[in-house]
C-alpha cells in the first residue's frame, strides 16, 4: 500500500457563480465524499476548503500576494490517500465533487522515506 495525495483545483470563481443552495448541496457531496473515503478505508487525512487569498514567500525571502500564479487553476484543498497503486489512488479521486464543477484532481504519490533514498 502507498500514500498518495489528491490536490483538488477549480477556477477563483467558481464559488461565486454558485447559489445558496448550490453550495449547500457541494458542501453535502464533499461529506458523503469524505463519508466513503473513511468508510471503505482508504482516506487518511483530508483538509478542509482552502480560500484564494495567501501569501507566497520565495526563495530570495520575497513576500508577495498569491497565492494565485493562474486564476483558472487555483488550490482549493486535499485528501490525502491509501491505495495499492497510483492507477487505485485515481479512482478513488474521481468521486471527489470538484469535478461536477470544471475542477480538476491532481493525484501524485509520496517518496517512501526521503527522495533519493
Amino acid at each position: 500500500m502507498g500514500e498518495y495525495l489528491a490536490v483538488f483545483r477549480s477556477h477563483a470563481d467558481t464559488f461565486d457563480t454558485l447559489s445558496n443552495d448550490s453550495i449547500q448541496q457541494f458542501n453535502r457531496k464533499w461529506e458523503e465524499f469524505w463519508a466513503e473515503g473513511r468508510r471503505d478505508g482508504w482516506l487518511l487525512d483530508a483538509s478542509g476548503a482552502l480560500q484564494t487569498d495567501g501569501r507566497v514567500i520565495h526563495a530570495d525571502g520575497r513576500v508577495t500576494n498569491g497565492p494565485l500564479v493562474d486564476r483558472e487553476d487555483v488550490a482549493r484543498g486535499y485528501v490525502k490517500i491509501k491505495a495499492v497503486s497510483l492507477d487505485a489512488a485515481v479512482e478513488h479521486a474521481r468521486g471527489c465533487p470538484v469535478l461536477l464543477h470544471d475542477g480538476r484532481v491532481e493525484v501524485r504519490p509520496f517518496f517512501d522515506g526521503h527522495p533519493g533514498e
